[in-house]
């Protein structure tokens, strides 16, 4: 009989702990956490709530207006923590800057 090792490959631990980890993560319920924010007007930072959120989670942001698409380029995730996230942006007084959001756990 052929070690375990040897049909899954070297290092088959790693695979097996990520999917535990998934399968975890989706029973504490802090998997397809996503949404949108719409950005403070007059203001350089945005905070969004985000019950579930693990702080060092990866956001993706996504435009979903033409005001937020032209300032994509300036626009990022500054920060995360437990719950929440903050977005950094230009500080303009217009409204409609409307963004969707997907977090990946760290």
């Amino acid at each position: 009989m052929r070690p375990l090792s040897a049909i899954l490959g070297h290092d088959w631990r790693s695979p097996v702990r990520n999917a535990i980890d998934a399968v975890n993560f989706l029973i504490q319920g802090r998997g397809g956490l996503a949404g949108s924010a719409t950005i403070t007007a007059n203001q350089t930072t945005t905070t969004v709530s985000v019950p579930g959120l693990l702080s060092g989670a990866f956001i993706q942001l996504t435009p979903t207006s033409a005001t937020a698409a032209a300032e994509a380029a300036s626009t990022y995730v500054s920060s995360t923590a437990a719950d929440e996230f903050v977005i950094t942006h230009p500080n303009a007084a217009g409204t409609g800057r409307t963004w969707n959001w997907q977090a990946q756990r760290p």
